[in-house]
Parts: structure tokens; C-alpha cells; sequence
């Protein structure tokens, strides 16, 4: 053995103190935001996805109420009834998205003017406005349930549920 190395029994050395890990709870302030941004992100797509759902779903029912009407058309042949039977189903549609409307007491012409507002195109002309504002009332000649039916699809495809509006002027919707 050298007598002159030192040994670390007689030289008094101070222990090295390692830091403790950098812990990843709680994060920086960006993380924070990050998190939250993403959540309002999440929340809003859901939300979103939520009411699209809803508004597919009310669209697939007054489809199917449309298709039930056709069907009840062609078997006991009654066009009045049928008139009525699209009348209504376009109310109810409307009614629900508009629940405190005044809807129900627009009939013939003002009706159909109130339905052609609500789209881009004027769907209920010639012979479906005729049927709309006069099928329920009187007997119609020359009248085409498929034509109907279809512009009634369309209505419901079209209107924007957001925006069914009065635009009649001095009706009270």
C-alpha cells in the first residue's frame, strides 16, 4: 500500500446531493392551456354532433310519417285526406323547432307562401300549392302524390331549422 495516497476515512468529503426528478405534476402553464383548449374543442365537436344527430333523427321520423301518408294515399285513394295528412306533418315538423309558433293557424295561400320563404327555391308551386292550400277543402283534379311527397322531402331537407322565421308580414308565427 502507498502511505502517502489519502483514503476517504481521513479526508472529509461533503456526500454529492443529487436534485430530486423534475416532477410532471402539475404542469407549466401552456400545458394548462392546452388542456383546456382541447377539452372546449371535444365539448363543442360533441355538442355539434349531438344536435346534427337530433336534427337527422326528426328528419328520418317526418320522412317516415311522409312515406305512412303515401301509403294510406295509395291504398284507400283519398287525396283530401292526404293533403291534409303532408299539412300536418310540415307543421309538426316545423312546431318542433319552433314550438311557441303560431303556425297552426296559417292555411291555403299564406301557408304555402310561409313554406316557399323558408327555402332558397320555392318548392309548393302550381300544382302543390294547389294541393297544399286547396287539398284538404275541395276535391282536386289532376293531382300527383309523388310530386307532393317530393316537395315535401325536399321542404324538410332544405328549410333551415334554425332559421324558420315569420315572414308573412302580419301573421303572428
Amino acid at each position: 500500500m502507498n502511505p502517502a495516497a489519502p483514503n476517504s476515512a481521513t479526508l472529509d468529503l461533503i456526500d454529492i446531493i443529487e436534485p430530486a426528478a423534475i416532477s410532471s405534476w402539475p404542469p407549466a402553464w401552456g400545458w394548462w392551456v392546452l388542456m383546456i383548449a382541447t377539452a372546449c374543442v371535444i365539448g363543442l365537436i360533441a355538442y355539434v354532433a349531438v344536435v346534427m344527430f337530433k336534427q337527422q333523427k326528426i328528419k328520418t321520423l317526418a320522412y317516415g310519417l311522409l312515406n305512412n301518408a303515401k301509403r294510406e294515399y295509395e291504398q284507400s285513394g283519398n287525396a283530401n285526406n292526404y293533403c291534409r295528412d303532408i299539412n300536418q306533418i310540415l307543421k309538426r315538423y316545423w312546431l318542433y323547432y319552433r314550438p311557441g309558433s303560431d303556425i297552426n293557424a296559417l292555411s291555403g295561400k299564406l301557408w304555402v307562401e310561409q313554406l316557399n320563404m323558408q327555402c332558397d327555391i320555392a318548392l309548393f308551386t302550381s300544382a302543390n300549392a294547389i294541393a297544399l292550400s286547396e287539398g284538404p277543402y275541395s276535391q282536386l283534379e289532376n293531382f300527383d302524390a309523388n310530386a307532393l311527397e317530393n316537395a315535401a322531402k325536399q321542404w324538410i331537407k332544405r328549410a333551415s331549422v334554425n332559421q324558420l322565421k315569420d315572414t308573412s308580414g302580419g301573421v303572428n308565427v
